[in-house]
C-alpha cells in the first residue's frame, strides 16, 4: 500500500508535554487543596481531554460537573501562561520529520485543547510542512472517534486507508 499522508498525536507523540501539564494541573488542584500529583500520575491522566484529565486527578467525592468545569477553566488559563517551560520534541522527532516530510504530507490530530495545539506545533514543529492541525475542537468528538481523522484525510484529499496514523 502506498500512504500519501501521516497524521500524529501530538503529546507523547511529538512533544514531551507532560512536565508542563503536570504543573498546570497540580497548581490548579493545588489552589482549590486537593492533593498533588507526580508525573507518573499524569501519564495516566492525560490523553482523553482536559475534563477527563481532572475526572482522573480529582478525588473521587469532588468530581461533580462543576467542579471539572472549574478546574479545566482555571488549568486553561495557567497552561496558557506556562505551556512551553519544559516542553519539547522528543529526541530524534526533528530527524524522523526530516525525512518523513520529503515523501508523506503531515497532519496532526490531538485531544490537547485547540488553541493549544496549534501553538506547540507553530512553536516547536515550524521547520515542517504540517498541512492539517487540529486539537480538541467543541464540534467534533474527540480521540478515539474517527471523526477529526476523517475530516483531515478529506482535507488533505486522500483515502482514510492511504493515511498512516502515529499516537493514541
Amino acid at each position: 500500500m502506498n500512504y500519501g499522508a501521516v497524521v500524529f498525536d501530538l503529546d507523547g507523540t511529538l512533544l514531551d508535554t507532560l512536565p508542563d501539564i503536570q504543573a498546570a494541573a497540580n497548581a490548579v488542584l493545588s489552589a482549590h487543596s486537593f492533593p498533588v500529583h507526580d508525573i507518573q500520575s499524569f501519564q495516566t491522566f492525560i490523553g482523553d481531554g482536559v475534563a477527563m484529565l481532572f475526572h482522573r486527578a480529582l478525588p473521587a467525592e469532588a468530581r461533580s460537573v462543576e467542579q471539572i468545569d472549574r478546574c479545566c477553566e482555571e488549568f486553561m488559563k495557567t497552561y496558557r501562561q506556562n505551556w512551553n517551560v519544559h516542553t519539547k520534541p522528543y529526541d530524534g522527532i526533528p530527524n524522523l520529520l526530516d525525512v518523513v516530510c520529503k515523501s508523506l504530507r503531515l497532519a496532526v490530530l490531538s485531544n490537547k485543547p485547540h488553541q493549544f495545539t496549534v501553538r506547540c506545533v507553530d512553536h516547536y514543529l515550524s521547520d515542517w510542512s504540517f498541512e492539517v492541525v487540529f486539537g480538541q475542537r467543541p464540534d467534533v468528538p474527540p480521540k478515539p472517534d474517527p471523526a477529526g481523522a476523517l475530516e483531515i484525510a478529506t482535507l488533505l484529499n486522500r483515502a482514510p486507508q492511504e493515511i498512516v496514523y502515529l499516537g493514541d
